[in-house]
């Protein structure tokens, strides 16, 4: 029997995808933030990425990275609708991403980091290569969209065996008579258990 948690991601955040922008993946907080990250189940990245541009190119555009956001009504925000373009990620085989908001709401922050690594978004897509953080102002906690949203299933990270050999915490519950919890040594599991992540 494999054994499994979920990821630290799913223990705070709930997965959610947008029907018509199924190039991002929508980490939603209970608090209304919504970090966006690229869905590389939807794009295989096999090529580095080499840029994340931040300008998207138009003259009149504002540079996603430049704003500073202030106070409770996150006043210097930027703004977005469902087809604002947030970044153009491009890949060192040549081709690009065009990777659109998909929702309304305010932009709090972009990456900044990706400007300096770009290829997080490819290798760290849900924890340092994050793209954007959205909120939706005026005590909204739900994705602003016209479209279908689908929740998506919890991702299940595999505990990695050694030579049969797995390490194990578990915390056995607090006795009825207050007494402390108690840990567990390592115990052996009947097979070898490769560490990955899956649905």
């Amino acid at each position: 029997m494999a054994l499994w948690h979920t990821s630290a991601v799913d223990r705070s955040f709930q997965r959610l995808q947008v029907e018509a922008n199924p190039s991002v993946s929508y980490l939603h907080h209970p608090s209304g933030v919504t970090v966006l990250s690229l869905n590389t189940d939807f794009h295989t990245l096999p090529s580095p990425v080499m840029q994340v541009d931040f300008g998207v190119g138009k003259k009149s555009s504002i540079e996603r990275g430049g704003q500073a956001v202030i106070g409770k009504s996150k006043k210097g925000a930027l703004l977005v609708q469902k087809e604002t373009k947030l970044c153009i990620v491009r890949c060192e085989d040549g081709s690009e991403i065009v990777v659109r908001a998909g929702v309304k709401g305010t932009l709090l922050e972009v990456n900044d980091r990706l400007k300096m690594t770009p290829d997080l978004i490819r290798t760290a897509s849900e924890n340092q290569g994050y793209i954007a953080i959205i909120t939706y102002g005026g005590g909204k906690r739900r994705l602003a969209t016209d479209g279908d949203v689908f929740i998506v299933p919890k991702k299940r990270v595999y505990l990695k065996a050694l030579d049969g050999w797995v390490l194990l915490t578990e915390k056995m519950g607090t006795s009825l008579n207050g007494g402390k919890s108690e840990e567990t040594a390592p115990r052996r599991i009947s097979h070898c258990v490769a560490c990955s992540v899956s649905r």
